[in-house]
């Protein structure tokens, strides 16, 4: 008969109490780390779906005719609710030159110098500190926290130009589009993240305003279980 010689000891309970610990120690930050992730990871995709939704629904309001002053409805088959606003500014054509208005920009875009072509899409990234770009070099931003950031897009050819901006700053971002005399610029901003206000019908000194329009102020706020995900401020003119 075979018989096994060894040390038939077992292992005792303060062992596993103490492998249990240590395994403890180990798992805790790992599933609070994994727990983390999938709730930035749920709330990326909330807020992406929420910018989608207001630039959707800012389009259809330009398109409405009489634009309704304010309404709050829910998106179909999803939590997310949608507020639009209207404020009538009234008659407005503003040239950037006037000492009345002037405006102090932080940057300025002018596609051709920066190489982008026709059609091409240029994304801009603004945070606390400064303003990235294309291969330009970054801006650095000066002003307080409560002070909005100006950004000029030179309006000066015939192209078509595409501008997706992400605003991670805590501060509201304004985007100008300034056009001359014989621009045909047509530039489409999409509001990755944060709050931009995108102004139209200014012009530089090689446009003499000759007429008004009447200018109207669109907001678009996207909420999910009331909380704000989005929002979306236009102007829409009429001639």
């Amino acid at each position: 008969m075979l018989k096994w010689i060894g040390n038939e000891k077992g292992i005792t309970l303060l062992e596993i109490i103490i492998s249990m610990a240590i395994l403890g120690i180990i798992i805790t930050p790992l599933s609070n780390l994994f727990v983390g992730a999938v709730r930035i990871n749920a709330m990326a995709k909330d807020q992406m779906e929420a910018n989608q939704y207001a630039q959707e629904y800012m389009e259809r309001l330009k398109g409405e005719d009489p634009i309704p002053m304010e309404r709050n409805q829910p998106i179909l088959d999803t939590d997310y609710w949608v507020i639009t606003r209207r404020w009538e500014v009234g008659d407005y054509g503003m040239s950037e030159t006037n000492n009345d208005d002037a405006i102090s920009y932080h940057a300025e875009i002018d596609f051709t110098n920066l190489g982008v072509s026709n059609g091409e899409i240029l994304t801009i990234m603004v945070t606390d500190s400064q303003i990235s770009m294309a291969d330009a070099a970054p801006v650095h931003l000066f002003g307080g926290s409560n002070e909005p950031v100006n950004v000029k897009i030179k309006c000066n050819n015939d192209n078509n130009y595409i501008i997706n901006i992400q605003n991670n700053s805590s501060r509201r971002v304004n985007l100008y589009k300034v056009y001359s005399n014989t621009s045909k610029t047509k530039v489409s901003v999409n509001v990755l993240n944060g709050v931009v206000y995108v102004y139209e019908n200014i012009f530089d000194d090689t446009v003499e305003i000759d007429h008004k329009n009447r200018l109207y102020k669109l907001q678009v706020i996207v909420t999910k279980h009331g909380r704000n995900l989005a929002e979306l401020v236009s102007f829409h003119t009429i001639d």
